[in-house]
């Protein structure tokens, strides 16, 4: 059918419609795309036909003058809209896509091509067939609705953590059809990706995307949070010239489009993202709400995770030193009992180490104490642990030769050797006293063991102390 039979109802004149259309398309509107006081970007209505209007089910007054930003209630679609006729314009080319729209409540197929005179275009839209449009939506809706119900029992239940959360993208990916889809964590401004899912034939970039600067390349996001619980980028080629360092690794690694989720702890603190890439435009509802749902089940989950890692560190880290504590290093005695014939154990001691607190203070002792757990890491190759107060371990899991031992306790005096601490306000210097047990040869029993490299640091200890009252 041609336009010729159709009314048109426009704000500028029939030359200048002429002037800009030499084939108008059965149904289109005219755009003027211009750049508002608050810098986004907007699209008037300057021209319509009676065939568009018909489309998007709004009157010819209802259209013509207003912008597109201002006449449609759903933010996320007028963005959508408007950022294809810029496109459109700036690139010099036609842009087809197949939307859903919310507003009207079916799909259309668009086309948007620039016109003839600057920062003008025209924009297309045919409605899909509203009977077929509602039972493709019905059909989407019920599968995602059960991958969604599928998911959530997933995360529920008592797997571990690191098993559950790729079987979840796994389970996403079966849904929707993305190039890649990601759980992103963020620590202290940095961002990695904690998990990746990639379908057949693309490569992992989890490695390429660790340790990412937020406030560089995730800090504008923020901005598209404001009205949205999504960040949606349906053409990276938006965001060129407004988030140019992001734009450029998206490029590099062949993105084309993404969609992520945040989700955060029970103060509101971001702690990462759940995110997709190189979806399919016809996906785009689909994705939206898996992600919008799947991302609330995913913060529960990380932050229980957090929460038992934390409680796990604390119950088997010392906090002042960062060595594993006696809890730990009574169990690991245990088990290499149960499992091995041949191991030991070193028993060190911080000599006077109460002088040095009466004397400069328990902040500065503390200090002595960090670095004192420094030192016996570079003494030997063997796990150290702090047993409490100023006296640590060395957990030697294999069978070593005497004189091996001697070795270790002779670099163990050699690290105390010079200051323990050196600057302007104090310098200290502390020795130590050790004492070794090896299994068999001493004894089979972890406890007796324990008594006996106790007992021989002690008597190390008490010469050593004997030799500086003579000093």
């Amino acid at each position: 059918m041609g336009v010729d039979n159709e009314k048109r109802y426009s704000i500028i004149s029939e030359n200048k419609i002429a002037e800009i259309f030499q084939h108008l398309p059965e149904s289109y509107a005219v755009l003027e795309v211009f750049k508002r006081t608050d810098k986004r970007i907007d699209a008037r209505f300057v021209a319509v036909n009676e065939k568009y209007c018909k489309e998007i089910r709004k009157k010819p007054e209802e259209l013509l003058g207003y912008t597109v930003l201002n006449l449609f209630k759903n933010y996320k679609e007028s963005q959508v809209w408007v950022n294809y006729a810029w496109q459109s314009i700036n690139a010099g080319k036609r842009i087809y896509d197949h939307v859903f729209s919310k507003e009207v409540g079916c799909w259309f197929d668009l086309e948007v091509k620039p016109a003839s005179i600057e920062n003008y275009c025209i924009h297309s839209c045919n409605a899909v067939c509203a009977e077929n449009g509602a039972n493709e939506i019905f059909r989407n809706n019920s599968t995602t609705e059960d991958a969604i119900i599928r998911i959530t029992k997933l995360i529920s239940t008592d797997m571990e953590y690191e098993s559950i959360m790729p079987k979840v993208l796994e389970e996403i990916g079966d849904v929707i059809t993305p190039n890649h889809i990601y759980i992103w964590e963020v620590k202290n401004d940095r961002v990695s990706v904690k998990f990746e899912w990639y379908k057949n034939g693309e490569e992992s970039r989890k490695e390429e995307f660790q340790g990412m600067d937020y406030v560089k390349y995730f800090r504008n996001w923020e901005n598209y949070l404001i009205n949205d619980r999504i960040v949606q980028i349906n053409d990276i080629e938006n965001i060129k010239e407004i988030e140019s360092e992001g734009y450029e690794i998206l490029k590099r690694c062949g993105v084309h489009n993404f969609m992520c989720a945040p989700f955060f702890d029970h103060n509101k603190n971001l702690i990462g993202f759940l995110s997709v890439e190189n979806y399919g435009l016809n996906e785009v509802l689909d994705t939206r709400r898996l992600l919008d749902t799947i991302s609330y089940y995913i913060a529960f989950r990380t932050v229980n995770n957090y929460l038992i890692k934390r409680l796990e560190y604390f119950s088997s880290t010392d906090e002042m030193t960062g060595l594993k504590n006696r809890r730990v290093f009574g169990e690991l005695l245990e088990l290499l009992a149960k499992k091995k014939r041949c191991y030991g154990i070193i028993y060190i001691d911080i000599n006077r180490f109460k002088s040095v607190n009466d004397r400069y203070g328990h902040s500065v002792g503390n200090e002595v104490l960090q670095e004192a757990a420094i030192r016996l890491k570079k003494a030997s190759q063997y796990s150290v642990f702090r047993i409490g107060g100023d006296e640590f371990a060395i957990l030697v899991d294999e069978r070593i030769g005497i004189a091996e031992y001697q070795d270790i306790i002779t670099n163990i005096h050699y690290v105390f050797s010079y200051d323990i601490l050196d600057n302007d306000k104090y310098k200290i210097a502390v020795s130590v006293s050790a004492g070794y047990a090896r299994a068999p040869e001493d004894s089979e029993v972890p406890d007796i063991l324990r008594e006996i490299a106790d007992n021989r640091m002690y008597t190390c200890k008490k010469k050593m102390h004997e030799e500086m009252d003579k000093e």
